[in-house]
């Protein structure tokens, strides 16, 4: 069994965004970010999926910048078998 997983980021939603003092908006760049929770949980669906049936592939898609690679390490560390990153100059701005 093959099972895929995509992940996606979002601003940390624990933590108060910091506003600009001269424009009072809140800066995309200073947002902390996370993993999105559905794609954390639907990772850890298919990871269970895959222990219940004793073999399988999980691999986990994000398109995303490159500073977002500590999220892929983890989700191999939890038992992923495959992280893989789309990023080019195509996908800014998606």
């Amino acid at each position: 069994m093959r099972l895929v997983v995509f992940m996606g980021s979002g601003a940390d939603v624990r933590i108060p965004p910091v506003c600009d003092p001269r424009s009072g908006r809140v800066r995309s760049e200073w947002l902390v970010r996370e993993a999105d929770p559905a794609g954390a949980r639907a990772l850890d669906l298919a990871l269970q999926l895959k222990k219940d049936q004793g073999d399988g592939l999980v691999t986990v898609v994000h398109l995303g910048h490159p500073e977002a690679d500590h999220w892929l390490r983890r989700t191999l560390a939890q038992g992923a078998d495959r992280a893989v990153r789309v990023w080019g100059d195509e996908t800014v701005g998606v």
